[in-house]
């Protein structure tokens, strides 16, 4: 079984601005390709935080899958053949972004 780790989800660029150019930089390999998820400032400036008297963040787990899923088919024809294997929120500075890994059967 293949599996691609860290296909991070940019929507809702859950992070802080930066003076860098990128705030962070996620990467994953899948055979001899390696692929790079940049967060860049500029685009997470506009994101919601999520504040501490808030249960949840403000983008719903469901969403930001789908979110990755429309994605994956961006880099991969075969992306219906990929499973989700694991969600997880990822604290950048004073923010989260998600990171979605997915396990192609």
């Amino acid at each position: 079984m293949r599996r691609i780790t860290e296909l991070v989800l940019l929507v809702c660029g859950l992070c802080s601005v930066g003076m860098c150019q990128y705030a962070t930089v996620f990467s994953s390999y899948y055979g001899d390709k390696r692929y790079d998820f940049p967060i860049t400032p500029e685009r997470l400036a506009k994101s919601p935080p999520w504040l501490e008297e808030q249960p949840n963040p403000p983008l719903p787990a469901r969403s930001a899958l789908a979110t990755a899923l429309g994605y994956l088919g961006t880099l991969f024809p075969d992306a219906g053949r990929w499973k989700p294997a694991a969600i997880t929120l990822v604290p950048v500075r004073d923010r989260w972004v998600y990171s979605i890994e997915f396990n192609e059967l």
